[in-house]
């Protein structure tokens, strides 16, 4: 156990490199087991990128996001969970990088979906709920 925070760093690095290194390989297997599209491929490029968010790297977070959204919308109804979790992970990133209309325009759909689906305790939820706080008392990035 690290008593330090130097060493709770390096603690959540190691594990945030094990995530990646996990999440590769699911996504890997996946690939390898469902026909495109398929929602479990698309899951396993959300986990991705929810991995990539964590480490910073917005361009791989990006890209997981984008494939995964295709992946889902080609095999889900629109107002399916996954393609509203998708969607909130993509409004999280535009409001990283200070497109906050970008994050309303893909936030709005997606809490259709999730208050039709979800409790308000549901985590996907209540951080959309968040958000969509956020954006409208003009505040920056969660």
């Amino acid at each position: 156990m690290c008593n330090d925070a130097g060493g709770r760093k390096n603690q959540q690095d190691g594990q945030v490199i094990s995530a990646r290194r996990l999440s590769a390989e699911a996504t890997r297997i996946f690939d390898q087991t469902f026909p495109a599209p398929h929602p479990w491929r698309a899951r396993a490029l959300r986990v991705a990128a929810l991995v990539a968010l964590a480490q910073g790297d917005n361009a791989t977070a990006a890209s997981a996001l984008k494939t995964a959204m295709t992946e889902a919308s080609a095999s889900l109804p629109s107002r399916h969970p996954l393609r509203a979790w998708i969607a909130l992970d993509q409004a999280e990133l535009a409001l990283r990088r200070g497109n906050r209309a970008a994050a309303q325009g893909l936030l709005e759909p997606a809490l259709v979906a999730l208050r039709a689906c979800c409790t308000t305790s549901e985590i996907d939820r209540a951080a959309a709920e968040a958000m969509a706080r956020q954006l409208t008392s003009g505040s920056g990035a969660r």
